[in-house]
Parts: structure tokens; C-alpha cells; sequence
């Protein structure tokens, strides 16, 4: 996922499976790689960031930012201290830090067991300027970190996989990621506890196999719908294996 402001840019995850589709892709969507001031990951599960990800990263000499126990992960898995040319992994505070002029503040979900897993509330402005951006995928309880999403602006959210499709063509991992219900019910109790609903939200890591776009936000209108709450903001899915349409927030 790619954020800009008129004055920074971050992408958060990279998980290109070779460097020319990473080189290509960056180039094209993000502009000069020296206009990045971060690269966030959320863990380090290669579909989040991988060696040919990291071998342009580095070649670029663009910031990688991550917490501590994930750096290490990403290290070990990739052997990165005996590159020529290693990556320019940092390792981001327990609390708030900056990347240009966007705050970001890294949470942690629950995720596989062994792997550390972060999503980010990233916000831009002051008072009531302020914009609020939640970015949470590959986690499977909410519980601890639904207080986040309240008041944002955008929300970016996993809805992994319909559970008739599960049963279909099961798969262990897909305990580890949250159902289209579940995901249905964690926008529900945050638009009842937010003062004003979001502008947009994007359902994202959608299961290639075991979900389609339509059973997704086809759950979301359900549960609204039974509660007969309004959906007073869009919502998209993001696509499979191409970028999705720029959303902006005012």
C-alpha cells in the first residue's frame, strides 16, 4: 500500500516476487525511489516482503523500517548481513515515530504463532485537520485492537476468506486471518463507537481461493443491514494482483 501527502511518501509492505516486477511497479506508482521516506512491514511472511523486494530496496538505498523482533526475522530468513550490498533495515520505536511529515503509531495483532505481526495508525495534520489512517491485515481477533480503528478517516482491513469457501478447500493457515464476518462485525462496532464514520474503507487480503470481491462486501452490507445501520462511507476491495484506484481523503 502506497500513502502520500503532498510532502512525504510511505509504502507499507513490499512483497514483490521478482526484483523487475518491484523495480517496475515502484517506478510507476511510486515515482523516484529517493522520494520515499519509509518502507513499513508488517511482518515477515514473504508475501509481505522478500529477497527480491529487499535486493532493489537496498540497491535504492531506501529506508526499511519494521519493529525489532521483525527486523531480526527478516535478517535470518534472508541472510542480509552477508549481502554485498545489504538492505537499509531500521528498526522503528515501541511508540509513535515519524516518516516525513506522517505519524505513525505501530500496533500489534495477533497473528501465527512465532511471527510478530504490526499494522499502523498513521495520521497527517493537527486539530481538526487531523486525518487518521488504519492500515491491519493478517490477524484473527480484533479484540485488542479494535480502539484503533475509532475516528479514522481510512480504513485498510483484512477480510481473508468466506467461510462456505474455507470448508470447500480447507487450509490451516487461514486460522491465523480474519473471516468475511468477522471482519463484517469489527467495521460494525467501530462506526458505532466513532463519533463520525470514515470516509472510505478498503477490505484488503482477500484469499485468492477461498473468497471472492462480492462475498466480501456483500458481508459488510449484511451485517449493517441487520443491525439497520446506515453505511455512511465507500467501500471497495482491493484488486488480487494489480493496484487498486487512489482513494483520497479531504
Amino acid at each position: 500500500m502506497q500513502i502520500w501527502t503532498k510532502n512525504s511518501q510511505i509504502i507499507i509492505d513490499c512483497g514483490f516476487q521478482t526484483q523487475w516486477e518491484c523495480e517496475e511497479l515502484l517506478e510507476e506508482h511510486a515515482g523516484r525511489f529517493a522520494d520515499l521516506d519509509a518502507v513499513l512491514v508488517t511482518h515477515a511472511h514473504t508475501d509481505h516482503i522478500c529477497k527480491p523486494s529487499l535486493k532493489v530496496l537496498a540497491s535504492q538505498g531506501v529506508r526499511i523500517r519494521a519493529n525489532r523482533r521483525v527486523v531480526k526475522q527478516i535478517c535470518s530468513r534472508h541472510g542480509c548481513d552477508d549481502w554485498d550490498e545489504p538492505p537499509f533495515l531500521d528498526a522503528f520505536p515501541d511508540g509513535a515515530f515519524l516518516a516525513g511529515d506522517l505519524r505513525i503509531i505501530p500496533m500489534e495483532v495477533p497473528h501465527e504463532p512465532g511471527v510478530p505481526n504490526f499494522g499502523f495508525v498513521i495520521c497527517h495534520g493537527q486539530g481538526r485537520r487531523e486525518r487518521k489512517i488504519v492500515v491491519c491485515t493478517d490477524f484473527y481477533n480484533y479484540a485488542d485492537v479494535l480502539r484503533h480503528f475509532i475516528n479514522a478517516d481510512f480504513i485498510f482491513v483484512e477480510s481473508n476468506h468466506d467461510l462456505d469457501l474455507l470448508r470447500k478447500y480447507p487450509n490451516d493457515a487461514s486460522q491465523y486471518h480474519l473471516s468475511n464476518p468477522k471482519t463484517a462485525w469489527l467495521l460494525y462496532h467501530v462506526i458505532r463507537k466513532s463519533e463520525k464514520p470514515p470516509q472510505a474503507v478498503m477490505l484488503g487480503h482477500l484469499s485468492h481461493k477461498r473468497n471472492r470481491k462480492k462475498l466480501a462486501l456483500g458481508m459488510v452490507e449484511e451485517v449493517f443491514d441487520r443491525q439497520r445501520m446506515d453505511m455512511d462511507f465507500d467501500l471497495f476491495a482491493a484488486p488480487l494482483f494489480k493496484p487498486s484506484k487512489t482513494i483520497r481523503i479531504d
